[in-house]
């Protein structure tokens, strides 16, 4: 972005989103309404006047410290210019990014400024900060009114009312960013802005049918678990738990597809099902399988993901997600047999959650199975103080680990961080996962040697030797004197990475100052 940061003002949280306000905020609001109240009536007249001044009152309940530093004539034209875009005719989801002059809008701002209008749902506010962010865009003022109003078929206003549980409401925002000239940089802002709220309709509109997939799916692997003895039934039924408890709060349903593996001219290939997708993945013409693809000409990630022991897959994205949070998406996959025998898999794209991250990990379905098959194999006698530090360990190791690693796997982790503690040594584990084009590296240290200067220190060490895209970071202090370290990185290993990565040729100490 072009656009450069300038003398920052003191920035205002928006309301909740109920709309609720303190007190004293209500009160400052009026008191700023009310000075500006002739002023904003002298550029409207009948039911229109009250329309503005209500529109007023809610727009500026949190907008003191901005609105102050105004002259009153200049704070009357803003919210008579926002009042006059808000009400225009228009789409669902409208963006508009100006640098107001008196000319254009009724007064020359020390700002410019971006607003948005569209129907009240989740994730527009963090989008829109995620989004600005992201640009590089500093904030000087975030104002987030809501109201309910009624419009014609065109979607010009009709009636403006303060906002109701029992009526639609609409989310206006009106953000002050650093003042530019450049037009062009300020429609590519507001076209990203755009893009980003399509999405967060996309996402909320099919979030119903997103969780009803996941527990139509639970469903079938009940059933699973009925017909089928062994593993497989242990393991559907682990499945099925962890899509519920997902459903119950865990993740933040963002898409959801199904594609399925089907023979063309005698060849196996893999294809979407048409009219499967939801959210981010209800646009299928962009998807890569909107024709169908060769089974053997697929990455090697994507066989073993279809064709693999497993029925459940978590990985992470390489792309953001452009909703909500700006981090790399979690990506879970879940396999069945269709009717002909042939391989179907649903795949969801999301976010796990506050609640799944604060989870105690062994309390969470199918790692909880995991951890019984890792005291199985160590035949820890519950009780024992061995198996309480079993138990210790498996909590620190970082979830998106555990769900993308076998019980053997994550037996092995546990077993490092066991040998680490028994050393004053910083030891790395490096795991090529080469056919899901993956890198993971768990880090274990001294506690005494930990900070976050050392831990940027080995984050700078073991970019340029992994090289790719930083996916995941985890760093926790354990009970049991030691720091855990994890990093993921999307990179495709050409060199033995272990080797490259053993500590002694890393020379990684924790105790420097972090690499320039």
């Amino acid at each position: 972005m072009a656009i450069e940061a300038g003398a920052r003002t003191k920035e205002r949280a928006e309301p909740t989103k109920e709309g609720s306000t303190k007190e004293g905020s209500t009160k400052e609001a009026s008191s700023i309404a009310d000075r500006l109240r002739e002023l904003i009536a002298k550029r409207a007249r009948g039911p229109e006047a009250e329309q503005v001044a209500l529109f007023a009152h809610l727009l500026l309940q949190r907008g003191a410290g901005y609105i102050d530093e105004l002259p009153e004539e200049d704070a009357a034209a803003l919210v008579d210019s926002a009042f006059r875009w808000y009400a225009a005719p228009g789409p669902g989801v409208r963006v508009r990014a100006v640098t107001p002059t008196y000319a254009s809008e009724g007064w020359d701002a020390p700002v410019s400024v971006v607003e948005t209008v569209m129907p009240d749902r989740p994730f527009i506010v963090d989008t829109i900060r995620s989004r600005l962010r992201t640009v590089g865009v500093e904030v000087h003022a975030f104002l987030h009114p809501m109201f309910s109003c009624e419009r014609d078929e065109t979607g010009r206003l009709e009636r403006l009312t303060i906002p109701e549980a029992s009526r639609a409401r609409e989310s206006f925002t009106h953000i002050a960013i650093a003042r530019t000239e450049e037009r062009a940089a300020l429609a590519g802002l507001a076209d990203g802005i755009r893009g980003a709220l399509e999405d967060v309709r996309l996402v909320t509109d099919d979030f119903p049918a997103m969780v009803a997939r996941a527990q139509a799916i639970a469903t079938r692997l009940d059933e699973l678990r009925r017909v089928r003895s062994g593993a497989t039934g242990d393991e559907a039924a682990a499945v099925a738990d962890l899509l519920r408890w997902l459903v119950d709060g865990a993740f933040v349903f963002l898409g959801y597809r199904t594609y399925a593996v089907s023979s063309l001219h005698g060849q196996p290939v893999l294809s979407l099902q048409p009219g499967s997708g939801l959210g981010l993945l209800r646009r299928e013409e962009r998807s890569a399988f909107i024709r169908p693809k060769q089974i053997d000409q697929l990455p090697p990630w994507v066989r073993t993901r279809l064709f693999g022991p497993r029925i459940i897959t978590v990985a992470k994205t390489l792309a953001r997600s452009p909703v909500h949070r700006d981090v790399h998406m979690d990506d879970i996959g879940v396999k069945e047999l269709g009717a002909d025998g042939q391989v179907i898999e649903h795949r969801f794209l999301g976010l796990f959650t506050s609640k799944a991250r604060a989870a105690e990990t062994g309390d969470i379905p199918l790692l909880r199975r995991t951890l019984k098959q890792v005291l199985a194999a160590e035949k820890a006698v519950p009780g024992t103080h061995d198996y309480k530090e079993l138990i210790s360990i498996f909590n620190v190791l970082p979830k998106a680990e555990l769900f993308a690693s076998s019980p053997a796997e994550v037996h092995a982790d546990v077993r490092t961080i066991q040998a680490a503690a028994r050393t004053d040594d910083v030891v790395v584990s490096v795991r090529a996962q080469r056919d899901a084009g993956r890198v993971s590296v768990l880090v274990v240290m001294p506690r005494e040697r930990y900070s976050g200067e050392a831990g940027a220190a080995i984050r700078e060490v073991l970019a340029p030797r992994i090289g790719g895209t930083l996916l995941d970071e985890h760093q926790v202090l354990g009970e049991f004197d030691r720091a855990v370290l994890y990093f993921l990185y999307a990179a495709e290993p050409t060199a033995p990475i272990e080797e490259a990565l053993d500590p002694r040729a890393v020379e990684i100490d924790p105790d420097e100052d972090p690499v320039e």
